[in-house]
């Protein structure tokens, strides 16, 4: 049997229907902003999402647009070829498609922490020492950790072992905490910052 929308008069074999009503018809609370902007680090092709450096990728898009969309769905989809969003929804039990325009634009940037790797910055350094192949070993290791959410400066390879220039002082604390690697702190003044001193820390870690 052939269904009807009451309001418009289209037929089933025209348009998806929820419930009585065709898609078209049937009240939605679903609401995207006709446009939005993702910026990606033309040094490494990384974008902030939800405050943390990630890859660029596909999936990222969508769940950039699912945190951008206000309304209940059960999925989505970028269609980048006819600049266009489409939904799965679930009414009253029935799974229906939507579509939602939306001019997505990927602006090409210089993140903070790829201006700072090319200007030669770091707040810290990690410096092994000890046992050749334990240095090998969490070298590799210091250094997939680090470059999730900060970055490598320098790598010295130096006699007595491996200095580590790391980008993000925090980070480099941090690193060594999930890693359970003891160290020995030192400071030293490397200037002024708006007229307050800064300084770098040096953790040493011996094998």
């Amino acid at each position: 049997m052939v269904k009807i929308c009451p309001k418009c008069g289209a037929s089933d074999k025209d348009k998806q229907f929820a419930g009585s009503f065709c898609i078209d018809c049937v009240h939605i609370e679903l609401k995207l902003p006709p446009e939005l902007i993702i910026e990606v680090c033309k040094d490494d092709n990384t974008a902030k999402f939800q405050g943390k450096k990630t890859n660029f990728t596909p999936k990222l898009v969508e769940q950039f647009i699912a945190t951008k969309t206000k309304g209940d769905f059960e999925s989505l989809s970028y269609d980048e070829e006819n600049k266009e969003v489409e939904y799965i929804i679930n009414l009253a039990g029935n799974l229906v498609q939507l579509r939602r325009p939306l001019k997505l634009i990927i602006r090409p940037v210089l993140s903070i922490e790829a201006s700072r790797r090319h200007g030669g910055y770091y707040e810290a350094t990690i410096q092994l020492r000890g046992d050749p192949d334990k240095i090998a070993k969490y070298e590799k290791r210091i250094t997939r950790f680090v470059v999730k959410d900060s970055f490598i400066a320098k790598v010295s390879v130096l006699k007595e072992g491996v200095d580590l220039q790391i980008g993000s002082k925090a980070i480099a604390i941090d690193v060594l905490k999930r890693l359970g690697l003891k160290s020995i702190r030192t400071s030293t003044l490397a200037g002024l910052k708006n007229c307050k001193k800064v300084y770098r820390d040096t953790f040493s870690v011996r094998f």
